[in-house]
């Protein structure tokens, strides 16, 4: 084996690797190992299919399958970081990360160095430098809110939306439902708010402002 040959594998494992510290830094599942894991794997793949004797042997061979096989797969990995809590989505970004380090590894592999430097360059200063913009960027905060109680306790609709509003938020897409035989009764909604502290906030306001038996709430930013 030549020397040279490595150089592509030690390559995607640090590429994968970079990508993975963040990706552990932030708490993340999917880390430092499975994305060096991802990273050298599709390394592999490029560096084989191009191996000089392997279309003679098999005939017409053509790497953009192996390109495609690769994606086919990474998919399942990051389908299986995506995790659906309630409203909430969380794992989106990690999903991304596996999906950009097998592409990393794809470029390496084909020995698109330069091309893969830039890339991850990029892609970390996404993960790292973006994280702070986009905490400094104004948003609005989007809540999916429950709230079940007896039917004796007489929370109207008003007062939900008064008390709500008082703790600056705003009410949409309200449902209500009767259960337990009218023994309970359920309201479902969205809400929303400019502050960056307001679940909290609300958390710690209803067991006073709206007193039932039971309350949920899912934020939606992962």
């Amino acid at each position: 084996m030549h020397p040279t040959i490595i150089l592509p594998f030690l390559a995607a494992i640090t590429a994968g690797a970079l990508v993975g510290i963040e990706r552990s830094y932030s708490g993340r599942a999917a880390g430092f190992r499975t994305l060096s894991l991802v990273c050298l794997t599709a390394c592999l793949l490029m560096v084989v299919c191009q191996f000089p004797g392997l279309t003679q042997r098999f005939g017409g061979f053509d790497s953009t399958r192996v390109v495609q096989g690769v994606m086919a797969g990474v998919g399942f990995i990051g389908a299986g970081v995506i995790v659906k809590d309630g409203a909430t989505i969380k794992g989106l970004t990690t999903a991304a990360s596996i999906w950009l380090v097998s592409a990393l590894g794809i470029a390496i592999g084909m020995g698109f160095y330069a091309e893969a430097a830039i890339t991850l360059a990029l892609a970390l200063g996404i993960l790292s430098v973006f994280r702070k913009i986009e905490d400094l960027i104004p948003r609005r905060l989007m809540v999916h809110y429950l709230v079940r109680f007896r039917v004796e306790h007489g929370l109207t609709e008003v007062r939900v939306r008064e008390f709500l509003k008082s703790q600056g938020f705003q009410v949409s897409d309200l449902t209500y439902k009767v259960k337990e035989s009218g023994e309970l009764f359920e309201y479902k909604m969205t809400v929303y708010t400019q502050a960056r502290d307001g679940l909290s906030k609300l958390a710690a306001a209803l067991p006073i402002g709206l007193p039932a038996l039971e309350y949920e709430l899912y934020a939606t930013r992962d």
